[in-house]
């Protein structure tokens, strides 16, 4: 693959999604391998991950589009500067960096050798599960005997079976359901949770706040 194409399609549009990678890169990146990789969501422990609703055509697409676009500043990682190869013999390698759909993604490229090497997003929540989980309880603990019984019950259930995220829409649309106004603190550590979980904010951003 060269240094520079040109920009890949639209990632919205289905029909348009392009794959520069090999099959092995594809796994590293979405599932990971021996050698790390698996940014798709929920992601390995401890890596980035992709928003929830990007899949793997989705992810491959966007990497490749960085790859190529022609707009984007690649860096040299490997090698002494404008040599195609080190002193080792192995092909020099490039970062390059671009935001597709809001999401920061780096790009590892090897011109003069397997092209795409690894690409995963980069200022985006790794996710702590346990401390998900924590949140989310603590939540219900606090804001659960507010509600009839049956629904608070419903949230501990779905925190404890690791459904996380409809855990925390439906202790929000219960609260709004009926009426309950929380704390502005309540509020943040919903949007905690719920940006890591790539949650649409209507869930908290509507929740009445109560006034000191």
């Amino acid at each position: 693959m060269g240094k520079r194409g040109s920009g890949a399609s639209d990632p919205d549009v289905a029909k348009d999604y392009v794959d520069l990678t090999s099959p092995q890169v594809r796994t590293h990146i979405l599932t990971g391998d021996a050698t790390g990789g698996g940014h798709m969501w929920p992601g390995l422990p401890g890596k980035s991950v992709f928003p929830q609703d990007w899949s793997g055509d989705k992810i491959i697409h966007a990497v490749s589009d960085i790859a190529t676009d022609p707009t984007l500043k690649w860096e040299q990682q490997t090698g002494t500067p404008g040599a195609d190869y080190t002193k080792k013999g192995d092909p020099v390698r490039y970062k390059v960096e671009g935001v597709r759909d809001g999401v920061n993604i780096r790009v590892i490229i090897e011109p003069a050798g397997r092209g795409i090497i690894t690409g995963f997003p980069v200022y985006w929540p790794v996710m702590d599960w346990e401390g998900v989980a924590a949140g989310l309880r603590a939540l219900t603990i606090e804001l659960g005997p507010l509600l009839p019984p049956d629904d608070a019950r419903n949230t501990w259930e779905l925190v404890d079976a690791g459904e996380y995220g409809i855990a925390l829409e439906n202790l929000c649309t219960q609260l709004y359901e009926y009426d309950i106004a929380v704390s502005g603190d309540h509020r943040q550590r919903f949007a905690a949770i719920g940006v890591q979980l790539g949650l649409d904010n209507h869930y908290w951003s509507d929740l009445p706040v109560k006034v000191d």
